[in-house]
């Protein structure tokens, strides 16, 4: 059997298009009803070679409804996205591992109304997909079934094929088994070539001898073979049904395609050929569009459209395009994919048609156009040439374009200004005009009756009056062949640049490119002011007319340069008020921009770019105050070969009587239909592809689970729109990591690194080359495991731990504090036992002694001898003694903080006493608390300040001292800075300054630290610091 690939019919298209709708997104234009297809010439072409393409040499081709694109290959199934292929075989997907010995390729079948891909494996089994799923069917029964096709009938029953020790059978899918017998009695179900659905509920059947059967639940028809077609000697009684086209007719190709095309009408045999080729066409396939276009795989002239009753193929050069194509299948959105001798190829229909030398047009680029009422296209070339081409014939067949070059007079210089019916007005570069008609007759207007001036811009209104604006000012009208400048109120005859359009109602709006102001004058009515009640605030650059009573213009900022945002403005209803765009516009901001109105949209061209706002948006925002929708900008893709106009010529874009644009770009004539702009309103399907973790990548299975400490994540998604894949916007977010969603590129790989154990959603949404947007997210859930450290029982562990550790070491401390308690208290009582000592050595003996004295000087003196002076003298001698050592000793007994002078104001004191008498300057500074420190360090800090006060006032010769106290967190810091003559270290006790050791040894003595910072002619800082108690 035939080894073909059945095609998505009709109905089953629709149904795919009805369910893929939804709502309009950013850029949201009118959707025309579906008209014929445009000519092969207005498709965009792209080649994807074999190797680009991993695809077998014969490859067949299915689109899934997920969006993929699917494709046969020896060594697995490939798919594509319209960014990157990739080859999905036996070790990625179960039901793709071969049971038995391999024949052919993976071959992507058929897609059902249940949206399942049905393929056939190359040992014979069948899978099937759906939804990234992949399903075995059936397995191949050795010696018993091979599968090799499966078939759809019109109400949407499955139908297998195998191959059973070479005889071939049929059977009815039922559920998941297939029924014996269920193939109609009578007709033959071995030697069968293909099946195809019809149009309503039944089935065609070809035969390899017997011709084509009908098979429907009403009964059974046969049709004998086709007659023989021209180039074939004899009938080809093998015949293939390809098509029933929603017309009805059923396309047919004989001897396995090599037999020639055919139509069956009514039991009628028709033979299709190409119009300059009458041989019979060798068909690969046979496909139709939504639209009930018909389209042909043809293994000798390349892709064929039926169009109008005809076969037409690209133009020759027109590209390249393969010319042996294997499989064709078109899209919902009309796009034709096919494989051909080249690979993979995409058609895609385009907004734009450029026209050149090769479509009948006579010079290579224009330089000014302009459109007259009959239809009639006046162009003016780089050479100062001037045409007229018959348009018509670029609407319906491209090829038959034809121009006639007019005779001008030699050496006019002139530019091109408006077309009138069946003529052309050129204004002369040294002032005039000159009117061109279509018979060449050139008539040249010169004289008082005109300005002498040039005149650069002009339009005729309906009444064929020629409103004319001149350089560098003015404004006037040609009527009847008379001049007359026009006064516009506040400008006078003034005026500068004035852009002029006319409109449906004889009217002409003028606006000056210096001035705020827009008028519409009109020969029968005074001008009238359009801004009246809301002014302009700045000048137009451009106007177009959308109705009567509302323009549309666009101005630069004040100041701006060619990078600034313009401005949109509309008036309408004596008001103007202006919309801001969401950034720079490249068409709007280019050379000489000019506006246009057609078919509700804003369409805008400079040398800049080419594009166009949805005009029902750009309402809501001037209504609303807000900003613009972001507009729809073409390009190459769009069929636009150069996307921006000439340079610095004035009429470079105009609009057609039937609606249709024409634009003067340096690659050609350019054309557009705005009624027809292809427009994409299938969501783009969103996937999570694959995840890589380090270099391993996960099967399904593992995907809800990472093990521990992942150094990099790799995750593949896409957005399975392969129309425009370059325009199709794609964000990811992953949750608890991604604070917002970010911009996805190509390749479109999000990649993270050292993710934290946890629970994550990775979210995917997109959107497509016209706006619209994917109907939900793509999710993937996954959670990285944490290592035996990081789990919970292990942080319990870990904080009992550290408790227990914590406390162990506050008892430590408290223990600590504790000894420290007792030997200070033991300490205390130590010293008091000693003072009580040297209180009962000095102040006791000497009392003592006194006492005894006094009982015996009071014996002496009650005797005859009496009392001797000398004894008194003693007396007092021992008392005035035993007082020193009794208030030194009291003095060491001191214990009390109320009885204590404050540190600080021993040092005070001490650098009064010092510098009491000289003129010496002396500042004492004070920060932080005072704080209590051990008597005896008290002690020793103030008789370090003291020495250091005292060496100041002996050997420095300073003129100030300063005494800081600083009390903080870390301790006291007390420092004496004089700006003496200073000294150095080194030879300090060379010079006698002995008091520096004995410094150093008190600091030593209480722990103290004590810094000397001394240089001859700088002055010395003696600092000593001690830590904080506790």
């Amino acid at each position: 059997m035939r080894n073909r690939v059945g095609c998505l019919c009709a109905r089953a298209l629709r149904r795919v298009l009805v369910v893929a709708t939804c709502a309009a997104g950013a850029l949201s234009l009118p959707r025309t009803a579906d008209a014929q297809a445009p000519p092969l010439r207005r498709y965009h072409h792209t080649v994807w070679p074999f190797g680009e393409a991993p695809l077998s040499a014969t490859p067949s081709i299915r689109r899934s409804p997920d969006g993929y694109l699917w494709g046969s290959a020896h060594n697995g199934l490939v798919r594509f996205d319209g960014v990157r292929f990739m080859v999905i075989d036996g070790t990625r997907e179960p039901a793709l591992r071969l049971t038995g010995r391999a024949g052919r390729s993976f071959t992507p079948r058929h897609v059902d109304r249940e949206h399942r891909l049905w393929i056939v494996r190359p040992d014979g089994g069948l899978v099937t997909y759906r939804n990234g799923v992949f399903r075995v069917a059936f397995d191949p029964v050795v010696g018993h079934a091979r599968y090799t096709d499966v078939y759809e009938d019109g109400a949407g029953g499955i139908w297998v094929e195998a191959d059973s020790a070479g005889r071939q059978w049929i059977r009815r899918l039922q559920g998941e088994h297939l029924v014996p017998g269920s193939w109609p009695a009578g007709v033959p179900d071995s030697g069968v070539t293909v099946t195809r659905p019809d149009t309503a509920d039944g089935l065609w059947v070809g035969t390899r001898t017997q011709g084509i059967w009908h098979i429907t639940p009403r009964g059974i028809r046969h049709f004998d073979p086709p007659p023989a077609s021209s180039g074939l000697a004899k009938p080809e009684r093998s015949v293939y049904p390809e098509l029933q086209a929603a017309d009805g007719t059923l396309w047919v190709s004989a001897a396995a395609g090599r037999g020639g095309l055919q139509h069956l009408r009514a039991g009628v045999w028709t033979p299709v050929h190409l119009d300059d080729d009458p041989r019979a066409l060798s068909i690969g396939m046979v496909t139709q569009s939504p639209d009930g276009t018909v389209y042909i795989a043809s293994r000798s002239a390349g892709v064929l459209v039926w169009r109008d009753g005809h076969l037409e193929r690209r133009p020759p050069g027109d590209g390249a395009a393969g010319m042996v194509v294997q499989d064709i299948v078109a899209d919902a959105d009309g796009t034709i994919w096919a494989t051909t001798d080249l690979g993979l190829e995409r058609f895609r229909r385009a907004a734009f048609m450029t026209l050149g030398r090769r479509d009948g047009v006579p010079f290579d680029a224009p330089y000014e156009m302009a459109g007259d009422a009959t239809g009639s296209i006046w162009v003016r070339d780089r050479s100062d040439n001037v045409y007229r081409l018959h348009e018509s014939g670029a609407r319906a067949a491209p090829d038959s374009l034809t121009g006639q070059r007019m005779p001008l007079p030699p050496a006019l210089r002139f530019q091109l200004l408006a077309a009138s019916r069946g003529s052309v007005w050129l204004g002369l570069t040294g002032g005039g005009l000159a009117r061109v008609d279509g018979s060449g007759t050139t008539r040249v207007f010169r004289g008082t009756d005109l300005p002498p001036k040039r005149i650069w811009a002009g339009v005729e209104d309906a009444d064929g009056a020629l409103w004319l604006s001149t350089a560098p000012r003015g404004l006037g009208v040609l009527r009847n062949g008379r001049y007359a400048p026009v006064l516009l109120p506040g400008l006078g005859d003034n005026a500068k640049a004035i852009f002029v359009a006319a409109d449906s109602q004889r009217r002409v709006i003028a606006a000056d490119e210096q001035m705020p102001v827009a008028y519409a004058v009109s020969s029968s009515r005074a001008p009238m002011r359009l801004d009246s009640l809301t002014p302009l605030r700045k000048p137009l650059e451009a106007v177009a007319i959308e109705a009567s009573d509302t323009l549309w213009g666009v101005v630069l900022p004040k100041g701006g340069g060619p990078d600034a945002p313009p401005t949109l403005v509309r008036l309408a209803g004596g008001r103007a008020v202006e919309v801001p765009l969401p950034g720079p516009v490249p068409g709007l901001t280019g050379f000489n921009v000019i506006l246009s109105v057609a078919h509700d949209a804003l369409w805008f061209a400079s040398g800049g770019g080419v594009g166009r706002f949805p005009l029902p948006a750009l309402h809501a925002a001037a209504n609303r105050g807000l900003v613009a929708p972001a507009p729809q900008t073409f390009g190459p893709p769009d069929g636009l070969v150069s996307p921006h106009l000439t340079l610095y010529g004035v009429a470079r874009m105009f609009r057609a009587t039937d609606g249709r644009l024409w634009l003067a770009t340096p690659g050609g004539l350019s054309v557009v239909d705005p009624a027809a702009v292809p427009v994409n309103d299938t969501p783009p399907p969103v996937h999570v592809e694959e995840v890589v973790v380090g270099a391993h990548e996960l099967a399904a299975s593992e995907l809800w689970r990472i093990a521990p400490n992942p150094d990099r994540i790799e995750i593949h998604y896409t957005a399975a729109s392969p129309r425009m894949p370059e325009r199709v916007r794609v964000q990811y977010r992953l949750d608890g990591v991604d604070r917002d969603w970010v911009d996805g590129s190509v390749p479109r790989t999000a990649t993270y690194t050292q993710l934290r154990p946890g629970a994550y959603r990775f979210r995917v949404r997109a959107w497509n080359e016209d706006g619209v947007p994917s109907t939900g997210e793509a999710v993937l859930a996954f959670t990285v495991l944490p290592a035996w450290y990081q789990t919970r029982w292990a942080l319990a562990l870990a904080v009992l731990a550290a408790g227990a550790v914590g406390a162990a070491g506050m008892g430590a401390v408290a223990r600590t504090r504790r000894r420290r308690a007792e030997a200070e208290l033991r300490g205390r009582l130590a010293e008091r036992v000693r003072l009580a000592r040297e209180l009962h050595d000095t102040l006791l003996s000497g009392m003592t002694g006194i006492s005894m004295r006094l009982d015996a000087a009071a014996i002496r003196a009650s005797g005859p001898l009496g009392l001797d002076a000398s004894v008194l003298g003693e007396m007092r001698t021992l008392a005035r003694n035993t007082l020193v050592e009794a208030r030194d000793a009291v003095t060491a007994m001191r214990n009390s903080a109320d009885d204590l002078v404050p540190l600080w104001d021993q040092l005070a004191d001490a650098a009064r006493r010092t510098f009491a008498d000289t003129e010496v300057d002396v500042r004492l500074e004070r920060e932080g608390t005072t704080r209590a420190y051990p008597r005896d360090v008290e002690a020793e800090v103030v008789r370090i300040a003291t020495e250091a006060l005292v060496n100041a006032r002996k050997h420095s010769a300073c003129r100030s001292v300063k005494v800081r106290w600083v009390d903080d967190r870390r301790g006291l810091r007390v420092s004496v800075t004089d700006d003496g003559s200073g000294f150095d270290q080194r030879d300090a006790s060379l010079n006698g300054h002995w008091g520096l050791q004995g410094m150093r040894e008190r600091a030593a003595a209480v722990g103290a630290t004590l810094t000397i910072d001394s240089h001859v002619g700088r002055g010395t800082d003696v600092v000593v610091s001690i830590r904080a108690p506790g």
